[in-house]
């Protein structure tokens, strides 16, 4: 799964920069901690900003 996130980090510059910000708005705001329970986790927060990128409104900016 690591290598799957390097790759969508690789297609385009922003991604990153990107995923970095809104996890740590999450942790700021309180929606994600380090441990599991009530919290969402940075992992499925990842994925989701990723499953936006691929279904942005303007058009996907990652592949599917």
């Amino acid at each position: 799964m690591s290598e799957l996130l390097y790759i969508c980090g690789c297609f385009d510059s922003r991604v990153r920069p990107l995923v970095f910000t809104i996890r740590k708005w999450a942790h700021y705001v309180g929606l994600t901690n380090s441990s599991p329970g009530k919290w969402i986790t940075n992992f499925p927060l990842t994925l989701m900003v990723l499953f936006f990128l691929q279904n942005a409104p303007d058009g996907p900016l990652l592949p599917s």
